[in-house]
């Protein structure tokens, strides 16, 4: 069957491998769409007006159809102008995506970062369950431990405390409060920044996602130390042995996982579930 050609207000979807890009047909061939990443070799970019063959670059279009329209087609494409020049791009809270779905349905939102972030966050929560075990024996085999297993884990701790001026209890602390650290840069600056652009609903619900994130990174600091500690029965290396080991349910492995991902995973995963139910709501 053939497509029909786009009428003013039309959202259109552009295929570019792995992702799409977006934009709004405003009539006369022309597309208004933030050009950032609009291909591989674009760098991010403001929200331009262009031809429709810019726009697809060879790629050619779809039009994606929008069965509850909170504006109608004039509307939307009085939206898209409003915002042209802008030039606040970012990948994950502020793309072409977000801003064709907000000329059209008032709501800032992206299908691709939608299904993207909690794959990620699975994904991070369970590459640290696998990796950080494998990953302090690495180091301490590397710094010269000669056993293996729980031994060699010890001495990886051990090495990473003594870059900060501590023992192995210190390593085990950077491997916690780091990953959290990276969770709530990512949050605070890549998916949930503010950005005064955007309207004041989205802007609260990224403040809300922020907060929450925040206070679930914290949270989640302060049980994974509370456990390690309650865990332990004796002293020293055997003390946070095991601790992690009461971590894990008896797996000092999936423990040590768990003290580098949770916090991060916490972060991450809350920051953005809080968002999310504020943005609908």
């Amino acid at each position: 069957m053939t497509q029909r050609f786009p009428v003013p207000g039309d959202h259109l979807v552009s295929p570019r491998g792995l992702y799409s890009h977006h934009g709004l047909y405003v009539g006369d061939g022309r597309v208004i769409h933030y050009a950032g990443k609009s291909d591989a070799t674009t760098k991010d970019g403001p929200i331009v007006e262009t031809s429709l063959v810019d726009f697809c670059k060879g790629h050619g279009y779809s039009i994606q159809h929008h069965a509850h329209r909170r504006y109608s087609h004039a509307e939307s494409v009085h939206r898209a102008r409003s915002r042209l020049g802008e030039n606040a791009y970012a990948l994950w809270s502020n793309n072409c995506e977000h801003f064709v779905n907000w000329c059209i349905e008032g709501a800032h939102d992206s299908a691709q970062v939608n299904t993207a972030v909690p794959i990620g966050v699975a994904g991070g929560t369970a590459a640290g369950v696998v990796a950080a075990f494998p990953t302090a024996t690495f180091v301490g085999t590397v710094a010269g431990a000669k056993a293996a297993g729980a031994a060699a884990a010890m001495k990886g701790f051990a090495t990473i405390g003594a870059a900060v001026g501590g023992g192995a209890a210190a390593g085990v602390g950077v491997s916690v409060l780091a990953p959290a650290a990276g969770g709530l840069y990512l949050l605070h600056k890549k998916l949930l920044p503010d950005d005064p652009n955007l309207d004041a609903s989205e802007r609260e619900a990224r403040r809300a996602g922020r907060t929450a994130g925040t206070t679930a990174a914290a949270v989640a600091t302060t049980a994974v130390g509370a456990v390690i500690v309650g865990g332990a029965k004796g002293a020293g290396a055997a003390a946070i042995t095991s601790g992690l080991a009461a971590l894990g349910g008896g797996s000092m492995v999936l423990g040590a996982g768990l003290a580098v991902a949770g916090p991060l995973a916490a972060a991450l995963g809350v920051g953005w579930l809080v968002y999310k139910l504020f943005d609908e709501f």
